[in-house]
């Protein structure tokens, strides 16, 4: 009878496992088409029009503090 109660409770244990980690959702970054946009040539951020600092992606390219 203690086999049966260990089974069950290891069983219990992995379902609850694979739910929370099933649960887990990775975030992608969609939204940088609506972060950024091209002015003049270079990329730069929608809210404020300045020039993108860092590497950024946008359309499948990589820009580098505005530049291609």
């Amino acid at each position: 009878m203690t086999n049966f109660k260990l089974v069950k409770s290891a069983a219990a244990l992995a379902l609850g496992a694979s739910v929370i980690t099933s649960a887990v959702v990775v975030p992608t970054d969609a939204s940088a088409a609506s972060k950024y946009k091209i002015k003049s040539g270079k990329l730069v951020v929608a809210k404020t029009g300045k020039v993108a600092k860092g590497f950024v992606t946008y359309n499948k390219l990589v820009y580098k503090d505005g530049k291609k």
